[in-house]
């Protein structure tokens, strides 16, 4: 397995999961809970500008290369430069030392 220079990787990122708790209720809340900070290569892939309920929004799409793990997964979150994303994809490449996550901003 050849890995990754670890020069590229001068970003830090943080990767959230969603879990449920219950409270002392009884009730169930879904939390995002900080999982893990990993360093990464971080790129922006493209923004645009949207018009939504007569405001302005960036949609910003990046991409982010962290060491390989099998513990990101489409659906968990990454907070970068204080910005949320979404983590839309995730392509893994075991043989050669890392993943790519694919990224959209939060709309929520």
């Amino acid at each position: 397995m050849t890995m990754i220079n670890a020069g590229i990787l001068d970003e830090r990122l943080a990767v959230y999961k969603h879990v449920n708790e219950q409270s002392q209720l009884g009730e169930i809340t879904y939390e995002w809970t900080l999982f893990k900070s990993y360093w990464a290569d971080v790129r922006q892939v493209s923004t645009r500008k949207l018009l939504e309920a007569n405001r302005e929004i960036d949609d910003t799409i990046i991409t982010a290369m962290i060491r390989y793990t099998d513990s990101v997964r489409v659906g968990d979150r990454m907070k970068w430069h204080d910005r949320l994303y979404d983590i839309s994809n995730v392509e893994y490449n075991k043989k050669d030392g890392y993943i790519i996550l694919s990224c959209e901003v939060c709309t929520e």
